[in-house]
């Protein structure tokens, strides 16, 4: 357990600030909320969109909530819906909600204009970071979604993704998704015996590669050290999943790099939720 405080980071405002096993986590509470944070002193592994270079704008922004108004990508960890459409960037550049007790901390942004509530809840337990990713349907009609927890990760690393390798005899036992931008001749992808890596670099243009995995832990590694991203897949298992069957993607352009779990795409009437629990841990010293 952590004490909690909060304090002011670059252009983010106010952050709530966790500190375990020499690790220190940093979530947004006047927008977002992002985890814009997660590392040691030396380095953070999240990405931090601080230029603002990354928003999506128009005329659907501008009729569906008010003139000039934006998405912005802010870096770091957020929660989304499934599947995809311009619903899903929902504009969230406002202060929220936040409970502090503990050594856990609770954020609660305002409902989406569709009736979708999410609730992101962090903690350091035995110095592992818990995180807690919860949409609920607070709307009037039944809403068909998925959960989405995307980490937008730092440039320059290399995405390490365990594909299954269960014996199935006579049926298949994995797949691979990919996007219609996707080259498959892409450097930035690489398919290994069991497993493909993703790498971030300069290279102009998005890669997008999806999957269904039995496994659950895909790993970040970055200037020598590591950051394992696991979920609790086992509560995410049952089909059907989004995006032709994939409970993990994985994506990359010239400006970041996203590690991004799913649950299946469910009918939530009002009051019903889906979770996704995630567990990150630096591998190697921290200082």
């Amino acid at each position: 357990m952590s004490a909690l405080k909060v304090e002011y980071y670059k252009n983010f405002g106010r952050c709530v600030s966790l500190e375990g096993g020499g690790v220190h986590a940093l979530i947004t509470v006047d927008l977002g909320p992002r985890i814009i944070y997660f590392g040691d002193k030396r380095q953070n592994f999240l990405y931090e969109d601080t230029e603002r270079k990354i928003v999506k704008n128009g005329d659907f922004f501008d009729k569906t909530y008010k003139s000039g108004e934006e998405w912005r990508l802010y870096g770091g960890h957020r929660i989304w819906k499934s599947p995809e459409d311009l619903y899903t960037y929902t504009p969230d550049n406002y202060p929220l909600r936040f409970e502090l007790a503990d050594g856990t901390a609770i954020f609660y942004p305002k409902a989406t204009i569709n009736g979708l509530k999410f609730t992101l809840k962090t903690e350091f337990l035995d110095d592992v970071f818990h995180i807690t990713n919860s949409v609920e349907n607070v709307g009037a009609e039944d809403a068909k979604i998925g959960l989405w927890a995307l980490t937008v990760l730092a440039k320059g690393g290399e995405l390490s993704v365990p594909l299954n390798t269960k014996d199935t005899g006579f049926l298949p036992n994995r797949n691979l998704v990919f996007w219609p931008y996707s080259d498959f001749t892409d450097p930035r992808f690489k398919l290994h015996k069991n497993s493909f890596t993703l790498k971030q670099t300069e290279r102009e243009g998005a890669f997008k590669v999806g999957c269904r995995l039995d496994k659950s832990v895909v790993r970040y590694t970055l200037n020598g050290k590591t950051l394992e991203l696991r979920a609790d897949i086992e509560k995410i298992r049952s089909a059907p999943y989004p995006d032709m069957c994939c409970n993990f993607e994985a994506y990359t352009n010239e400006h970041i790099i996203e590690s991004e779990w799913l649950t299946q795409s469910a009918i939530l009437p009002t009051g019903a939720s889906l979770t996704i629990k995630e567990e990150w841990q630096i591998i190697g010293e921290t200082k």
